[in-house]
């Protein structure tokens, strides 16, 4: 889910959060403000989940990883949450990993690099993001436990990603594109990422009151696993896939 800053990616995974059918919820935030931290443990605390009654608090597992705190740990944050959602995946339940952001974990990967005196890449990355992004998307997917009782389990990873300035074809998003459309371990959310983030408001008649939903760009959002989306665009009543196809062209 990749957009600028302040396009409302933040809102989309905080959302995603809140109202996601999900057994458990791991939230990750990988360097980013206090303040934001601060209102995702005010708000999940006095939510409640529609579908069990009890707080959504319940079902969350929050890692803070804070601007201020060392690259290190950083860096530790994303893997952390997965091996924590991989921990539960094996007991059979249903995980929704929201990494806010990659950005953030890809910039300490690039400082780390800097301090140990690797051979740079791309504007500073290391030379082996791609594989190191590869490596822990194809962590994620649906899984068959051994043993007994049998078990079923599924980890959906979801991460957005700022790039300096709102530019699309800096190596971060590169990575993650290329990674993500050949990962089968991520078609789940394929029909969802990488979606482009605007950095202007919503439409008229997408606002509610003084606040704006989140503007899409049709023209930079895509995704490579048609089937999985077929039940969910068969109920959908709006020629909203064709109409993005036109956009694209016109552009």
């Amino acid at each position: 889910m990749p957009g600028g800053f302040g396009t409302g990616k933040t809102v989309i995974e905080q959302s995603l959060a809140k109202y996601a059918k999900a057994d458990i919820m791991v939230y990750i935030g990988c360097g980013e403000r206090g303040n934001e931290m601060a209102e995702v443990l005010h708000d999940f605390g006095r939510l409640i989940d529609p579908e069990t009654g009890r707080p959504i608090m319940d079902r969350t597992i929050l890692i803070v990883n804070t601007s201020n705190m060392p690259v290190a740990a950083r860096d530790a944050s994303v893997y952390l949450g997965m091996t924590i959602a991989e921990y539960y995946r094996d007991m059979g339940y249903h995980v929704a990993i929201l990494a806010d952001s990659l950005s953030r974990w890809a910039e300490a990967l690039r400082e780390i690099g800097a301090r140990l005196q690797e051979m740079p890449g791309e504007e500073g990355y290391p030379t082996y993001l791609p594989n190191r992004m590869s490596r822990l998307y194809e962590r994620a997917g649906r899984v068959e436990s051994e043993g007994t009782p049998a078990r079923t389990g599924a980890v959906t990873f979801i991460s957005a990603i700022s790039p300096p300035g709102g530019d699309f074809s800096e190596p971060v998003i590169n990575a993650s594109s290329r990674q993500s459309i050949g990962t089968s371990a991520t078609a789940s959310i394929q029909t969802a990422r990488p979606n482009g983030l605007l950095g202007r408001a919503a439409p008229t008649g997408l606002s509610s009151g003084s606040k704006r939903f989140v503007s899409c760009s049709a023209t930079v959002s895509f995704g490579r696993s048609r089937g999985s989306s077929e039940s969910m665009r068969s109920k959908t009543k709006t020629d909203w896939c064709s109409r993005a196809q036109e956009s694209r062209v016109s552009s």
